[in-house]
């Protein structure tokens, strides 16, 4: 019984000896060059945005409503730029649609249009679907007004597209791109550009015209 006490007395003075010992050594290490223990180390965060390319129409048609030419002119011109009627009863002159910037880049938008300017039978936006003939009296391949068929582009927010937007252009050939804006911007005030429609409608004209109007975008290659 003593033997076994003694023995428990050897371990517990080892044990004492053994944290004395570390707290020693660990106290020594610190005590190296006057210095407390430092360290440092460097390390990276990685994130990659990819280019979202996206455009919506917050408001996709435009839509003059019903009127006829007045009979004592020969044509009749809706603008839609302007809401303004010449020579006709259309009064929903003031629409247009809206093209917006979703994405996160800049953006080069193109437009195009399935109907034609002039009286190109079923290829003419004005002349479509008319039996007995259309802009009786113009020009064929359009006159300037009376058979005209053009988009206007606006900055809908201020300097959305800046100085990259382009002039009244005439849908001369239909299914084909158009420039439009060289650049829409991507903030949440400067993201939206406006297609307005300047038409002219010959008095002979007759029934609803309809097109598809398509646009196009890809990343810009100029700056915002």
């Amino acid at each position: 019984m003593e033997e076994h006490k003694v023995l428990t007395g050897m371990l517990l003075i080892a044990l004492v000896v053994s944290v004395v010992g570390t707290v020693i050594t660990l106290d020594r290490l610190g005590a190296v060059g006057g210095v407390g223990l430092t360290g440092a180390a460097g390390g990276t965060g990685d994130l990659n945005i990819t280019s979202d390319i996206t455009i919506t129409l917050p408001d996709s048609a435009i839509d003059f409503g019903n009127g006829k030419v007045d009979p004592s002119v020969g044509y009749a011109t809706v603008n839609s730029e302007a809401g303004s009627t010449s020579g006709g009863t259309w009064a929903n002159a003031t629409d247009n649609i809206t093209v917006r910037n979703d994405g996160n880049v800049g953006v080069n938008v193109t437009v195009k249009s399935n109907k034609q300017d002039g009286n190109h039978t079923s290829n003419s936006f004005i002349c479509q679907s008319d039996a007995g003939g259309c802009g009786v009296g113009y020009e064929n391949g359009g006159e300037l007004t009376a058979l005209q068929y053009k988009f206007q582009p606006l900055n809908h927010e201020a300097s959305s597209c800046g100085a990259n937007l382009a002039g009244t252009t005439s849908f001369s050939v239909k299914d084909t791109d158009y420039e439009f804006c060289g650049c829409l911007k991507t903030a949440s005030t400067e993201d939206e550009i406006a297609l307005t429609l300047n038409i002219g409608i010959p008095a002979d004209a007759q029934g609803q015209k309809s097109s598809t109007i398509t646009f196009t975008s890809v990343q810009s290659d100029v700056a915002c």
